[in-house]
């Protein structure tokens, strides 16, 4: 196991970085938490068009700080990231490895244009009774290189890359044995992570982030986005639309978006299990990401969702420390913290 790693969220908006150092077998510190803009125009969506303008940042920022450790584990969230689930009888990791990549094009589903080549993938697999549940995820290396690239002109080493939210269950101290549904509620999209007793359920991506919420507040209030982005701190969404003295239907719009993209994913999963309520195949809700920290949302999610609804906190463990202090901004560091503990344990 290593001693240290950073963890590395990458979105068009911001870059968060969490340094963790190991301290003993079961805990560890973090060193540092950073968060910075990325370059103008390096970053659309999930595609890095600039690497070398985001190593030059990176590098500038991780050398500011006086951080040493170059082991990197670098977190993706991507409609383009291909996600299967399948089962297969038992055998040993070498045969399982053979049989995925013998079938690996019928697993994603890839589309004729595609080929196995230009596709990186990894697989996980546990035992589930007399079978192996295996979760395959690949990804276009069109996609991918600009970031290997990036890492290397940082002069980092990329140890780890996976999906960011798969790596929200490790920072959770209330994850064992249930069954949970991680919410990344970040500023150009939302993520839904669904991890039931361990096992990979579903993994999900929304187009509503925290850009639309504030333009929706701006609307409501007749302000400016910069002016909404703040205010959205500091009163509730219940709190805005009463102070509203403009368009109110586009704020409400945005909340039904939220709550109803949540919906339509945990009923999938009622419908698959012939639940009669998301309550019985869910325990939870766990929100992160920099919308989370939007006043009493938390509320409005349980109230519709009849389930249970908290706040991720990634320093809540006893087992990462920095001081007494926490940032009051917590959940943007959800998916930064989660993979420096998967980089550690490679």
């Amino acid at each position: 196991m290593a001693k240290s790693c950073l963890g590395l969220d990458i979105g068009s908006f911001s870059i968060k970085i969490a340094a963790l150092e190991r301290q003993g077998k079961h805990s560890c510190r973090v060193n540092a938490l950073l968060q910075l803009s990325p370059p103008p125009g390096c970053l659309k969506h999930d595609r890095l068009l600039d690497p070398e303008a985001l190593a030059m940042t990176l590098r500038t920022i991780l050398d500011e700080h006086r951080i040493k450790t170059d082991r990197v584990a670098l977190g993706l969230n991507s409609h383009n990231i291909m996600i299967r689930q399948i089962s297969l009888p038992r055998m040993s990791g070498r045969e399982l490895a053979q049989a995925i990549e013998l079938d690996l094009a019928e697993i994603l589903k890839l589309p004729p244009n595609h080929t196995v080549d230009s596709i990186y993938y990894s697989f996980d697999a546990q035992y589930r009774g007399s079978e192996l549940d295996v979760v395959v995820a690949g990804c276009a290396r069109g996609m991918v290189d600009p970031f290997i690239s990036m890492m290397k002109q940082a002069e980092l080493t990329p140890v780890v890359i996976d999906v960011a939210a798969f790596n929200l269950p490790r920072i959770d101290v209330s994850s064992a044995e249930k069954r949970i549904c991680y919410v990344d509620l970040g500023h150009e999209q939302t993520v839904i992570y669904v991890e039931s007793h361990g096992f990979y359920s579903v993994y999900r991506i929304l187009p509503v982030g925290g850009r639309i919420l504030d333009e929706a507040v701006a609307a409501a209030l007749e302000i400016d986005t910069a002016e909404a982005a703040n205010l959205k701190r500091e009163y509730s969404l219940e709190d805005i639309l009463g102070k509203a003295t403009g368009a109110k239907s586009m704020l409400r719009s945005v909340i039904r978006q939220y709550t109803g993209g949540i919906i339509q994913t945990l009923d999938y999963l009622r419908s698959q299990s012939r639940a009669s309520r998301i309550s019985d195949v869910l325990d939870q809700v766990a929100l992160c990401g920099g919308v989370a920290h939007v006043p009493d949302l938390d509320t409005i999610f349980q109230q519709e969702l009849d389930v249970a609804v908290r706040r991720l906190n990634p320093f809540e463990s006893h087992q990462l420390i920095k001081g007494n202090r926490q940032p009051p901004d917590y959940g943007v560091y959800a998916n930064a913290v989660g993979l420096a503990l998967r980089g550690l344990n490679e």
